[in-house]
């Protein structure tokens, strides 16, 4: 089959963020602002052409390229996940929604994977999970990382008995 394959992307992912647009721009571009909310490694060059990566203490990286950067409106980079058989591209767009941002997302060029269709759907639950973690570090919240992280099986009943040494907590 050598026809061209139709493009494959996921469904577009909108948000309404309390964060006015200069601030989820600097959340995508700048490298701390990443690790405060997506991943635990990032490094960034903000322009065209310039290279970010991203890690997990997972094991998990992914590496690409900013193609196209428009402060407060736009922000797209190629996306190669360690184990991707071909680079993607996210594509971010910015607009203003009263006091804060819409924000829309969508991972593109996936029709170089295996099975396309599935691995759109993958991509876009992968990054439902991740996004609510911006809203919540842009309206200054806590780290869902943290805070829905499993206590692995720790009460908070276990701490009550400590009473009188529990100013250490």
């Amino acid at each position: 089959e050598n026809h061209m394959t139709a493009p494959v992307q996921t469904q577009p992912i909108e948000m309404i963020l309390q964060a006015a647009p200069a601030l989820v721009y600097r959340a995508w571009t700048n490298s701390s602002a990443l690790r405060e909310w997506l991943c635990d490694v990032a490094t960034t060059a903000p322009r065209a052409g310039g290279h970010l990566f991203l890690s997990w203490h997972s094991g998990f990286s992914a590496n690409g390229v900013f193609t196209h950067l428009e402060a407060e409106k736009h922000v797209a980079f190629t996306w190669h996940g360690r184990l991707d058989p071909a680079t993607t591209e996210v594509v971010i767009t910015l607009e203003p929604a009263g006091k804060g941002t819409r924000m829309t997302l969508v991972h593109r060029g996936l029709e170089q994977f295996p099975d396309p269709a599935d691995t759109a759907v993958r991509f876009e639950q992968e990054w439902r999970v991740s996004l609510p973690n911006l809203e919540a570090v842009l309206d200054q919240g806590p780290d869902l990382r943290i805070t829905q992280r499993p206590m692995l099986g720790v009460l908070l009943t276990d701490f009550e008995e400590l009473d009188g040494v529990g100013d250490a907590f």
